[in-house]
């Protein structure tokens, strides 16, 4: 992972991971590898996200994220807000079962080209509202109906 940039584009980051499953008993991936860029401009901040897992059991499956955000949900300073847009391309069994940081249910994350739009705004202190909502959401493999779009509304705490 490596940070640059100064001024406008300062906390801009690029970065590229990878895990190794092999010797757990019942997971269903070998290894997982992905990259990714955060790049501010201003107010402005550009992500990218890939992932592949490799496995012995599906073919192996990708996922490409993006979101665009402008403003800053800063937790400590109470009234900072941001709004954002952002794309999901995932295929089957792309986030190994779910994804615990996602806004999204698991309905909308797995199979799926989808869209959302949200806003996050801090009411105080450490807590901040969330509201977001899909659109465009399409089922990507198989004859499986299209998901019903998704709606989140929710309150985080940060201790």
């Amino acid at each position: 992972e490596g940070f640059f940039g100064g001024g406008r584009a300062a906390g801009s980051a690029v970065g590229v991971y990878y895990n190794d499953f092999n010797g757990i008993n019942g997971f269903k991936a070998d290894d997982l590898w992905g990259a990714y860029a955060s790049l501010n401009f201003g107010k402005w901040n550009a992500l990218a996200n890939y992932e592949k897992i490799n496995n012995d059991v599906t073919n192996d499956p990708e996922v490409w994220i993006g979101k665009l955000t402008y403003g800053s949900a800063d937790s400590d300073a109470r009234g900072s807000w941001d709004a954002w847009v952002e794309y999901i391309n995932s295929d089957k069994g792309a986030l190994l079962g779910g994804a615990t940081n996602s806004w999204r249910d698991d309905s909308v994350l797995d199979n799926v080209k989808s869209w959302g739009v949200g806003i996050d705004y801090t009411l105080a202190k450490n807590v901040i509202l969330t509201a977001a909502q899909t659109f465009g959401t399409q089922t990507k493999h198989g004859n499986a109906a299209d998901p019903d779009e998704f709606t989140d509304v929710e309150i985080n705490f940060l201790f």
